[in-house]
């Protein structure tokens, strides 16, 4: 917003997700006058999700998968707010981030992405969510000294879907070229509620896939809810 502009409109975006990258990099293209942005993130870097398995496989590194949220910022005029939000109230319009004082909005949204349940029995000790990325990033180095160490003989992997599918097959490929004795014995498993990999996409796509899967002896278990 330029400086000289009086603020009409308070438009407060919560989280570092893909659609606010979007709406800060588009604002910062066509700014609106009179518009105050402000964006509150604990993070000042965001993972772009679609990169995750080109990174997992060793394609890229941590660094060229994260957008910085200060410079975007920046480039839209924006305010940042590095905190999480404490709470909403939308009827007196007010945003409580942690540890700062609470400021108004006229518009909100809220972009925060999604963060799996554990809630099943054996998840807090055997289970890496992969969301929020940060947090999975932040246990992904850890997990491949447990398997330089041999400690690991068995990954698993739940989901087939396009994301559970090619996280899988990444990771499959890093393993595969680190250099320890039992590398190529671990044994892979995708676990998969439905009958099929890949159901939302079409027949010649779940066979192929699933010639992938053959030829790379990853075990599909189908039918089989966690």
């Amino acid at each position: 917003m330029n400086k000289s502009e009086p603020i009409a409109r308070e438009l407060v975006l919560v989280g570092g997700g893909h659609s606010h990258i979007i709406v800060l990099r588009m604002l910062g293209m066509h700014p609106i006058p009179g518009l105050q942005i402000t964006l509150v993130s604990p993070n000042t870097r965001t993972a772009y999700s679609g990169m995750l398995p080109g990174m997992i496989a060793g394609d890229y590194s941590e660094d060229e998968i994260h957008i910085d949220l200060v410079p975007l910022c920046r480039f839209a005029g924006a305010r940042y707010v590095e905190a999480n939000v404490e709470s909403i109230d939308p009827i007196l319009q007010l945003v409580r981030p942690e540890g700062r004082p609470s400021f108004s909005y006229d518009v909100l949204s809220i972009d925060i992405g999604s963060s799996p349940s554990l809630n099943v029995r054996g998840a807090l000790e055997n289970v890496i969510p992969v969301k929020p990325i940060n947090e999975f990033l932040a246990q992904w180095d850890t997990f491949l000294d447990r398997v330089s160490s041999e400690d690991i003989s068995s990954i698993g992997f739940v989901g087939a879907g396009a994301g559970g599918v090619e996280l899988c097959l990444a990771a499959h490929n890093r393993i595969n070229q680190m250099s320890f004795t039992n590398a190529k014995s671990i044994a892979f498993h995708l676990f998969s509620d439905g009958h099929s990999l890949l159901p939302k996409y079409s027949i010649n796509t779940q066979r192929c896939f699933e010639k992938v899967f053959r030829a790379r002896d990853i075990e599909i278990h189908s039918g089989f809810r966690v």
